[in-house]
């Protein structure tokens, strides 16, 4: 117990010599948590052996996805300036640190979006970067202006390609965009958009789509996610690991005594 790169080896071993015995037979691997999976998967990596991971990369860990989340929120809200650093620190634009100082300072009272225009501080930037600064105000100028005239997905899908999205990130990530636009589109259709507030509920259930990687590959997934799939083998690692699980109490509660004094004068507070 406790040498997840040894138990990963075995299973792969024994699944390798599977595969020489019963080359169409199906094999899954299922672990209790996703966290459980990345050795299992590096082993299959480093054995050859195709594998595929069913479920286990949320999509909002991904940085092009968190980088259209930015761009969602920053386009929502003039004054969210954590979204907008991150939308002039994404691969599209790329800002220097140096030349997001001069434009986003302790207390500053200007919005970023306002200090993207101010000469006095563009001055201040890299040229290089002031260049791209203008370049990227000018899209998202156009962006605001046209807010209301298109269906979310494709008003935020269009703004990104005009930024160059497209071209800024690896061409398997694109997938992955565009999986995001769907589900936003979808949302959106459904009524249920009520703004950036519902982007987390929305990224909770996406997750990457395995890419094929030869014929009959090991499927890696959660037990929860293999409920109703059959397989010819299956393997359950990791099973002796205690799970993050209920370290939070569901009820909390204070004693609180009076003024008055006594064990049993005193006030009881609870909460969840």
């Amino acid at each position: 117990p406790g040498d997840r790169r040894a138990e990963a080896r075995a299973i792969v071993q024994k699944i390798s010599e599977l595969r020489d015995a019963q080359p169409a037979a199906t094999i899954a691997v299922l672990v209790v948590a996703r966290m459980h999976a990345p050795p299992i998967m590096a082993a299959f990596e480093a054995a050859r052996i195709p594998a595929i991971g069913v479920d286990l990369v949320p999509l909002g860990e991904l940085s092009i996805v968190r980088d259209l989340v930015a761009l969602v929120r920053a386009l929502h809200h003039l004054g969210d300036r954590i979204a907008w650093l991150t939308v002039l620190r994404a691969p599209w634009c790329g800002i220097s640190l140096a030349s997001l100082t001069q434009l986003s300072q302790l207390r500053d009272p200007q919005l970023l979006w306002e200090a993207m225009a101010n000469e006095q501080r563009l001055a201040a930037c890299d040229p290089v970067d002031a260049a791209r600064i203008a370049r990227i105000r000018d899209v998202l100028q156009q962006a605001l202006n046209a807010r209301d005239l298109l269906p979310l997905a494709e008003w935020l899908e269009s703004t990104w390609l005009r930024l160059g999205g497209a071209d800024a990130y690896p061409a398997e990530d694109l997938l992955h965009a565009r999986a995001f636009f769907t589900a936003l589109s979808d949302l959106v259709a459904r009524g249920e958009w009520r703004g950036p507030q519902d982007l987390a509920s929305l990224l909770a259930d996406l997750f990457t789509q395995p890419r094929a990687c030869g014929a009959n590959p090991v499927q890696v997934m959660t037990i929860h996610r293999a409920k109703g799939l059959e397989f010819d083998h299956v393997f359950l690692p990791s099973l002796d690991r205690a799970l993050n699980r209920d370290r939070e109490p569901l009820l909390r509660w204070l004693d609180l005594p009076r003024d008055t004094g006594g064990d049993d004068l005193s006030d009881l507070l609870m909460a969840p």
